[in-house]
Order: structure tokens, then sequence, then C-alpha cells
């Protein structure tokens, strides 16, 4: 029997999708003086803003498109190495960047952010069901916080796990593990024994790594096939279907 669910935040339990677009179309534009490319706008979503930043300020700073976001999403490992003046440079604009982009977000909030229809249902049945409830986001405990309680969201869960939580991210599946052994002290479940829903690869491959049951959701910000690519084991399209899928289990 299932005994715990975890969710991801952007675009799985909240409709941050023009939140973080404009956020970073006006950070590129302000900052960097240039339109950010459709696809970098939302490609990186799902990993610590200190990351997207650091490929965005490594692309400018290197003049290197493998570096740029879209092009080095799971290629961590291929990051080239920097000489001294080029790393503090990168440090620079990357912290520059991620101050204003932060700054902007946190202003623009309350105007831009959306609810998806049916989460608070969902939560309010699984909750009345006994279900352990968490969520796993690589967002800042500050805007993640932010989020759910704008949307009375917070309530539901005793346990959030957050980008400043950790030194591993999405997809690295330990953030997962580790909202797991909060979940319930001193015997938590068993990771065979929870789900963990997203709507991004990293979402995907985080939960799959972990060992749960892994959903993926097509209403958030990457396309159904993306998702699919990493062969979650369930993927729905509504949260009423989500509502339907766990409470079979």
């Amino acid at each position: 029997m299932l005994q715990a669910v975890l969710f991801d935040l952007d675009g799985t339990l909240v409709d941050t999708g023009q939140l973080i677009r404009v956020s970073c179309d006006r950070t590129f534009r302000e900052v960097l003086g240039i339109a950010a490319p459709a696809a970098e706008l939302t490609a990186a979503v799902g990993t610590p803003l200190v990351e997207q930043f650091e490929r965005v300020a490594r692309g400018v700073v290197c003049d290197n498109d493998w570096e740029r976001p879209t092009q080095a999403l799971y290629g961590r490992d291929r990051l080239t190495p920097l000489n001294g003046a080029q790393r503090a440079a990168v440090d620079e604009l990357r912290d520059r960047l991620i101050t204003h982009y932060t700054a902007l977000n946190d202003a623009i909030h309350d105007e831009y952010i959306r609810a998806f229809d049916g989460i608070p249902k969902l939560l309010e049945t699984l909750q009345s069901a006994g279900k352990l409830l968490g969520v796993v986001t690589s967002k800042r405990r500050y805007a993640a916080t932010q989020d759910l309680a704008h949307f009375g969201l917070d309530a539901y869960f005793p346990v959030i796990v957050c980008a400043d939580d950790l030194p591993w991210h999405k997809p690295d599946p330990r953030p997962v593990l580790h909202a797991i052994e909060l979940l319930r002290q001193p015997d938590p479940p068993d990771a065979a024994d929870c789900a963990y829903i997203g709507d991004s690869p990293f979402d995907m491959l985080a939960g799959l790594g972990a060992g749960c049951m892994t959903i993926g959701v097509s209403w958030g910000m990457f396309p159904a096939d993306q998702l699919r690519a990493c062969r979650p084991d369930l993927m729905v399209d509504t949260p009423a279907e989500l509502a339907d899928a766990l409470s079979a289990l």
C-alpha cells in the first residue's frame, strides 16, 4: 500500500511558469542586454538557480554554447575548467544574475503566480486517507514557502526539502530519499511504498533513482514526451486523474 506521496513544486503543485519566464527574460534583458532564447527560459527549471545561472554566466564569459543550459542539462561533468580570470568573471556575473532574478521574482510573485485547478482537493483527499505528504524542490526555501503559503498549501506539508537544505539536487535521488527519511521518525516508509510526482525530466530521474513509484504530470512546463522518455511508472494529464490513480494504490 502506498504510504507517502512526495511532490515537486514548480509546474506540479503551483503554476509558476509565467512567473519564471518573465523573471528570467527580464533578468537577461536588464543584466545581459539580450533577450533570453525561449528554450533557455524553462530548459533548466527543476535545478537550483545557482546551477542555472552558472551555465548562463559561463556561456557569456567563455562564449561557449556548450555551457548554456539548453546544451548541458545532464552533462554536468562536461563543464570545462576555468582559468583564474574566467572563474572570477563567471562568479561575479552568476551572483549578479541570481541577485537580480530573486529580487525581481519576489517583487512580481503575487502578480504572476497561478493555481492549478484540483490541487487543493487532491491534497485534502490524500491527507484524509492518511498518506504522508512532502515536497522535494530545487527552489530556495524562502521562495518555496512563499509559493505554498500563497494558496494555503503549506498546511498539507510537514516535510519540505529545498535547494538550500542539501548539497545534492535533482536529478540526484538523495533529496527524495532525505524527504522520505523525514516523513516519519524513527520509522520512515520504504522508498518502494512512496510516490514522487513531478513535471520535469529531473523529477522523473530523481524519483526512479530513489526507488519510488514515479508519476509524471503533463500540466507543467515540460513536454510530456520528455517525461515519458525517462520511463516513469505513470503519466497523468489532470489532478483529477492523478487523484484517481493514487486512490487505487
